[in-house]
């Protein structure tokens, strides 16, 4: 007869038992039966459930640092003990742990998001560290509504969306010309702690090769990147004479067959760039390529107060955005009530570089669900009509498509519409939501002011 314990152990390390067993047991289940549908919900749901364990982690550190335990164990500190027991970083435990001490005073429905699965650490730290550079003229009800609504958007927008959100969370507490205000503060502060932090190194490996490494401002790493990836875009065919054996012409084409890395492509592309200065001379990509806007309304363009925004989706200073556009080449884009004379009609089949550059402000990349190639990765894609059917070649029908989701609408039974604020939706075949619900990509851009 097995003796039973004279007590029961804590229900956290009860709980913390079952749950290890569990998931132990799981890599031992075969996955084959699982149907796709139900392969991505169970992606989700395992992400969801790590986010659940970080939040157990974050609740069980702060109160090891309480309580001070890890004198107790022989440790210098909380983080010391953490990286110790299982063999972590030290610096990175000592983060975790600030983190989620400041989750705990400043954000405690995060806090509360995350164990429920609904947000990511990740997710968490940024709409921590957004509560916590609140102005301090903020009251409790408009601090629990920016907080309420982070949680809300986190749940569909990705984490570099999420952040350029946060940036102007006020708005939803304060009239726009506040909101400006606020927004443009905190992008000069950050735009001059980037510059701060601002490197650049170079070293010869003695083999015939340099490597290097940089630290610079996200702004100035959308110019570099825009035109890299306008070089290495799929079904690019600029880098085929490159190189000895052709070793460069194996582009990726848009059907997920590719011989070369994205670093490998970005790397061949970069040496492209060096032997393309000056930037007048960059190959381009269906008409977008190397083309970075500066989209920003006639009022701020005027006052100087509040953010632009780069087609990359970038928010900067609008001070910035005058300099930039004088002297590097960039097209600004003013929004003052009046549309741009983008249409051609139907004598015309591809869509041209200004209307590409039109769309690439308005959908920011690929407007399929969940994609975020960027525009000079995609191609035009006449949205009501096909062309060949009598569709017409115009700015109110066109949306920007990667190669990948362009045959995906041509092949793959997703029909596409444009609403009244002209915005793509995509509605799936009954094979993948057997109540064909539409979708949209839920990139955050900021909302346009227009003057008339």
């Amino acid at each position: 007869m097995t003796a039973q314990p004279l007590f029961a152990p804590h229900p956290v390390l009860a709980g913390l038992g079952a749950a290890r067993s569990t998931l132990a047991q799981l890599h031992q289940t075969p996955l084959a039966g699982l149907s796709a549908n139900e392969l991505a919900g169970a992606v989700s749901d395992a992400h969801r459930l790590v986010a659940q364990a970080e939040s157990v982690a974050m609740l069980l550190t702060v109160e090891a640092e309480k309580r001070d335990v890890a004198r107790s164990q022989g440790a210098t500190s909380t983080a010391a003990m953490i990286a110790g027991a299982f063999g972590g970083d030290r610096a990175a435990a000592a983060k975790e742990l600030k983190v989620a001490q400041q989750l705990q005073t400043s954000a405690p429905l995060t806090q509360k998001a995350m164990a429920q699965g609904q947000v990511s650490r990740e997710q968490a730290e940024l709409i921590t560290k957004t509560m916590t550079t609140l102005p301090k003229t903020v009251t409790d009800a408009e601090r629990e509504a920016a907080e309420t609504t982070l949680v809300s958007d986190a749940q569909s927008l990705t984490l570099k969306d999420l952040s350029r959100r946060a940036l102007r969370i006020a708005d939803v507490f304060a009239e726009p010309p506040v909101v400006d205000q606020i927004e443009g503060d905190a992008l000069i502060a950050r735009d001059k702690a980037a510059w701060r932090k601002t490197t650049f190194w170079m070293l010869d490996q003695g083999d015939g090769t340099v490597k290097g490494g940089f630290v610079i401002p996200e702004a100035h790493a959308d110019m570099l990147r825009t035109p890299l990836e306008a070089i290495a875009a799929p079904r690019r065919d600029a880098l085929k004479h490159g190189a000895p054996g052709n070793e460069l012409g194996s582009i990726d084409d848009g059907t997920g067959d590719s011989t070369r890395t994205y670093p490998e492509k970005m790397g061949h592309a970069f040496l492209e760039l060096i032997t393309h200065i000056p930037a007048d001379r960059l190959p381009t990509s269906g008409g977008v390529g190397a083309t970075v806007t500066v989209n920003l309304d006639y009022t701020q363009l005027v006052s100087g107060i509040g953010a632009a925004t780069l087609s990359t989706g970038t928010r900067i200073p609008v001070e910035q955005a005058r300099m930039t556009a004088c002297n590097h080449h960039i097209l600004p884009m003013v929004f003052a009530g009046k549309p741009f004379p983008l249409e051609l009609g139907h004598d015309a089949r591809l869509f041209s570089r200004a209307q590409r550059i039109a769309l690439a402000a308005r959908d920011g990349g690929c407007a399929f669900p969940g994609c975020d190639r960027p525009p000079p990765w995609c191609e035009g894609h006449h949205a009501k009509n096909p062309w060949a059917q009598g569709g017409e070649t115009n700015l109110d029908e066109g949306i920007l498509l990667c190669a990948r989701h362009h045959h995906t609408i041509h092949h793959h039974g997703w029909d596409v519409h444009l609403d009244h604020h002209n915005q793509p939706w995509f509605t799936p075949p009954a094979s993948i939501d057997p109540q064909r619900k539409p979708r949209q990509n839920t990139r955050w851009k900021p909302p346009k002011q227009t003057t008339d």
